[in-house]
């Protein structure tokens, strides 16, 4: 037996394999809880980790309060939040993209959880990918199918997911962080900020060699900014502001500095021998690393406050009632029955038939009688 000791120390095709640790998730934004009910909402900061906030996080209330209050975020659940969470919230971080290889560090897919954890569909506009459950098995589907969610089916549970996997050299090369992302803007932002970086490099000599043996533009380890930019969207003809991604070069790319990116090919070629961990994809229902406030449901009326149609923290419809009837059963409780009845008696018996028009004028009136009553 002793023979074989020191012998074989290494298996072909794993031993040699590297993998980069993820460290953590970086969010943009939180849970709201209502008794058993948890509702998205969207912060326009970064939601960062303990050691990352160290870092990057608001130094004071003050700064954090005033710099919201520039970007009129108007939500109290959001001031609420953001008051209480300064420390642990930026509004842009320095990355670098460890790989040169858009697939590996933004992947991106219509994705379907149904009621799992875990992806039941995965497509890219064309074909999809779906396991079945009456056989155990996967399947190719055309993508996108009827259960895509989009303006004319809001109710669709197929929505678009991406995953940033990013290194933060200020806070450690250890290791990469996550960023999820459900919005079609924020999607199209990073990738084009990322093509540009890549346009620059190659322009300038800076190149690392492509799938196919080409030299293409470099983007790996090179300094970028990824900041939260307010944006005017629009949905259900109501003008929303989102904070989405957007990816630009760090100010500190001169000259000598892409000189410097030039000389330094060795590191990019070796580094390329590292492969990134999968993307934890998890339905976002389901994610309980998401950072949690207890409060009340506020509805503003705006539509602010989700991402952006599509995006897979926007506000369902569903939701958006349930938030409504909520706040009703707990202005009821100011009334007295016969102050609420009359204007209960104006709308349908079963009040979860109403359309969120109505259950807005319903709370509407609610809170004006409330106001009559303490006058």
């Amino acid at each position: 037996m002793s023979g074989f000791v020191g012998k074989i120390t290494k298996v072909k095709g794993l031993s040699e394999r590297r993998r980069i640790p993820r460290l953590g998730k970086i969010r943009l934004g939180f849970k709201v809880v209502k008794g058993d009910k948890e509702f998205p909402a969207e912060c326009p900061f970064f939601v960062l980790p303990q050691e990352v906030a160290a870092v990057y996080g608001f130094k004071t209330q003050e700064d954090a309060m005033k710099r919201a209050q520039e970007l009129e975020v108007k939500r109290k659940d959001v001031l609420t939040f953001i008051q209480k969470n300064y420390a642990k919230l930026a509004e842009q971080i320095e990355i670098m993209l460890p790989v040169n290889d858009i697939g590996a560090v933004f992947p991106q897919a219509y994705t379907w959880y149904g009621k799992s954890k875990g992806v039941k569909c995965m497509g890219d506009g064309e074909q999809a990918t779906r396991y079945n459950e009456a056989t155990k098995g996967m399947e190719d589907i055309e993508c996108p199918c009827s259960n895509l969610r989009s303006d004319e089916n809001p109710k669709g549970e197929c929505t678009l997911r991406g995953h940033l996997q990013c290194l933060l050299p200020k806070v450690s090369m250890g290791g990469i962080y996550q960023i999820d992302t459900g919005s079609k803007n924020s999607t199209i932002d990073v990738n084009s900020g990322i093509e540009y970086v890549q346009t620059i490099m190659r322009d300038a000599g800076v190149t690392a060699v492509g799938e196919n043996g080409e030299l293409v533009g470099r983007f790996a380890m090179v300094p970028l900014i990824l900041r939260r930019v307010p944006t005017e969207t629009h949905f259900n003809e109501q003008k929303q502001i989102h904070y989405t991604l957007q990816l630009l070069p760090a100010p500190s790319i001169d000259i000598a500095a892409i000189n410097r990116l030039r000389q330094d090919t060795r590191f990019i070629m070796s580094h390329n021998q590292y492969a990134l961990p999968p993307a934890e994809n998890i339905n976002p229902a389901m994610d309980t690393g998401d950072v949690i406030i207890e409060g009340e449901i506020v509805n503003e009326g705006s539509g602010e406050g989700g991402t952006e149609s599509g995006g897979s923290d926007q506000f369902t419809e569903a939701q958006q009632k349930e938030a409504l009837i909520n706040s009703i059963k707990e202005l009821r409780r100011k009334l007295t029955k016969d102050q609420f009845e009359p204007i209960r008696a104006k709308y349908k018996p079963d009040i979860t038939e109403c359309t969120i028009d109505e259950l807005k004028d319903f709370e509407k009136e609610v809170k004006d009688a409330i106001e009559k009553k303490a006058a």
